[in-house]
């Protein structure tokens, strides 16, 4: 009896090995080249253009947000430095004297001034403590007070409104000095005529008395 034929007899034994590492031929790189496929060390990898080219979009937009926000976190960061160390350099240069103790009789000055007008009303409670502290201040750092109204004056001068308000509030308090020292001028001449009237009816009264003695 014959022997069946076998219609694979003669085929080779064919065993797919699982990521086969080898360049591909130059006929099947030509077929694979019609489709949408990239060749990665002699390996085609299928990709979809729409969604390759949008993954690239977001990729190139998120980086560039990221080196956006690293620029500004360094720029605000070196800015908050720079205003710090000018906000040092300032303080050091007005502040000559020893902080200690003379903040505290400012304080204590400041304070005293307050209690001393605690039933007053309210512009007096605010405005006295200020006073107060602010010729305690003067008095006990003379140096730094000065340097405080340097720096002060500078800065108002950048402003033309302030310098004009301050201008006028020193104008109304000089008109107001002149007003008061002008009542009391006159104040003290009625008083002087008052007091020599008074003496010169006293005396003709005491002589008019003897005359008719």
């Amino acid at each position: 009896m014959p022997d069946k034929r076998s219609f694979y007899a003669d085929d080779d034994v064919s065993i797919p090995t699982p990521g086969y590492n080898s360049k591909i031929s130059d006929s099947l790189k030509q077929k694979e080249s019609l489709h949408d496929a990239t060749e990665v060390e002699g390996m085609i990898i299928r990709t979809v253009p729409v969604f390759e080219r949008y993954a690239n979009e977001a990729r190139l937009y998120l980086h560039n947000k990221r080196e956006l926000a690293a620029a500004e976190w360094g720029t605000q960061k070196s800015a908050f430095c720079n205003e710090v160390k000018s906000i040092k350099t300032h303080i050091d240069t007005t502040i000559v004297e020893p902080v200690l103790p003379s903040l505290i009789y400012i304080l204590t000055t400041a304070l005293s001034g307050s209690i001393m007008v605690n039933k007053s009303s309210l512009p007096v409670r605010f405005v006295a403590p200020l006073l107060f502290g602010t010729a305690a201040y003067k008095y006990f750092m003379p140096q730094s007070y000065a340097n405080t109204v340097a720096h002060a004056a500078f800065y108002e001068a950048k402003f033309p409104a302030v310098v004009q308000g301050h201008a006028d509030l020193d104008a109304t308090i000089n008109s107001a000095k002149a007003t008061t020292k002008k009542t009391v001028d006159c104040a003290n001449e009625s008083l002087v005529l008052g007091v020599r009237a008074t003496r010169l009816w006293v005396k003709d009264t005491i002589e008019e008395i003897k005359g008719d003695k």
